[in-house]
């Protein structure tokens, strides 16, 4: 086999980076780009952009036959996606100090993020967060004890979760958080009462 590009990728062995400023530093800067994620996220909620998406989402006919570029709208959801995890991944490698082509760019990452997404609650801004929350949890947790048996766990919780509650955590926490309706008071005692 002949191998191209050996000094530029490293192979197999990845590719290495001296040792960054420090954990504190990146804690920040994730920090950071987690904040402007979720202000971005908050923002195309009520934007016209996202109403847009969210029409595609719906029905893609109906949305270009009511007058959206469906090719444009998409165009931007996906260059302004891979933004984000480009900068993401950049920091993260940069902190890790090690890239490798098969954990990098292989469909476990990707899979981890709709995981996150279809825990978390799809559509809403805080939703994959807190769907990677419930899955570091679990993975923590269950990962020491049952090392690869957790994977079937978090299998059967993401079934769950699509049957039982399909808006995720989020939509579960707004279900326990909607006001209770109270019932309707007759006709007959109202009139009595005043």
């Amino acid at each position: 086999d002949r191998v191209t590009g050996l000094t530029l990728t490293g192979g197999s062995h990845g590719i290495t980076f001296p040792l960054g400023p420090g954990t504190t530093y990146f804690y920040y800067v994730l920090l950071a780009i987690l904040a402007l994620a979720l202000a971005a996220a908050l923002w195309l909620e009520g934007s016209r952009f996202g109403y847009g998406l969210r029409a595609i989402r719906e029905n893609e006919v109906a949305a270009a036959a009511s007058g959206i570029d469906v090719l444009a709208l998409k165009r931007w959801a996906y260059c302004l996606s891979a933004v984000l995890i480009a900068w993401v991944g950049g920091t993260a490698g940069y902190w890790l100090t090690y890239i490798n082509a098969n954990e990098a760019f292989g469909p476990t990452i990707t899979f981890q993020m709709v995981v996150m997404a279809i825990l978390g609650g799809l559509g809403t801004p805080f939703g994959p967060l807190l769907g990677a929350a419930v899955l570091v949890l679990l993975a923590e947790v269950l990962g020491t004890r049952l090392l690869y048996a957790y994977l079937i766990i978090i299998g059967l919780v993401i079934m769950a979760v699509s049957l039982v509650f399909p808006q995720g955590v989020v939509g579960l926490a707004r279900l326990r958080l909607r006001p209770r309706a109270r019932p309707a008071v007759p006709a007959e005692r109202r009139v009595a009462e005043s």
